[in-house]
């Protein structure tokens, strides 16, 4: 490795990371998973829309200051790289033990990076597991559903009648399909039971989801990203004032994302089962 490059990693491996402020929090603006069956009750998907637009908004706003920040460090780094380089091994020299521990916390950094094809991995399963669930949803659904559709086919293919309501239907049609309908009302309101409960598979797969963006996606990538690119700065005396990482902000867009995509899968409203909706 370039003694200067080298150097500059040494620098950069002390560990420092700003304090974030509750209110500074993304989380924060990330609504609560819905329990109701359909959305209609809880207009859950706009309020998810909302956050994701908040949180869209939030992390251009950083990025444009940490972008700014950047190109100043940028700028003092090609000034002068070899003096940089003289004055960064003369503050090693002076502090021989402060200089392990900064090697030691490069060699930690390092690892770090070569655990990056691991984290893909991760994320590569939580996206297959999501699809599995979904798949296992609508044909839990399907099972559900059938006794209703099926008796609706069996009519159908009698009276060739379609699967929307027709004015020009004989009576015993428009009986069926409101019977009909209330059957898969039934069916998805059990369905909704075991999967769109606090206590079912979907909220206890993002509950997972969430728990591995907190504690392990977000400190790996601090630990491999920020905090070397934060001490590079101070080691070139580039001020980080308004500086604040942007790994939260991205997990939990992905997060928004992900659960916008499951309960996305809910029914928006109720079937109509009477001729009071028709």
């Amino acid at each position: 490795m370039n003694v200067r490059i080298r150097l500059t990693a040494i620098m950069a491996a002390c560990i420092w990371v700003p304090t974030i402020a509750a209110n500074d929090d993304p989380w924060r603006m990330v609504p609560a998973l819905p329990t109701a069956c359909y959305d209609s009750e809880d207009h859950w998907l706009e309020r998810i829309d909302a956050a994701a637009d908040e949180l869209n908004q939030a992390l251009y706003q950083q990025q444009s200051i940490n972008e700014e920040i950047n190109q100043q460090a940028t700028d003092s780094f090609s000034e002068d790289p070899m003096a940089l380089a003289q004055r960064m091994q003369q503050a090693l020299m002076a502090d021989p033990q402060n200089a392990q521990k900064m090697i030691e916390m490069t060699q930690q950094g390092e690892q770090l990076q070569t655990e990056i094809p691991a984290q893909h991995e991760r994320e590569v399963q939580f996206e297959a597991e999501s699809k599995t669930i979904v798949e296992q949803y609508q044909a839990a659904l399907a099972r559900a559903m059938e006794p209703a559709n099926s008796r609706w086919r069996e009519l159908d293919q009698r009276l060739s009648l379609g699967n929307m309501p027709d004015p020009s239907w004989p009576d015993l049609a428009w009986a069926t399909w409101f019977e009909v309908q209330h059957e898969r009302n039934q069916a998805y309101a059990e369905t909704c039971g075991t999967w769109w409960a606090a206590t079912g598979p979907i909220h206890a797969y993002l509950e997972r989801y969430r728990t591995y963006l907190v504690v392990d996606r977000i400190p790996h990538e601090q630990g491999a990203f920020d905090n070397p690119k934060l001490e590079h700065y101070r080691a070139l005396n580039v001020a980080t004032d308004g500086w604040r990482t942007e790994t939260d902000y991205k997990a939990a867009q992905d997060y928004v994302r992900r659960a916008r995509e499951l309960f996305n899968n809910r029914e928006s409203v109720e079937r109509c089962a009477s001729m009071s909706c028709i």
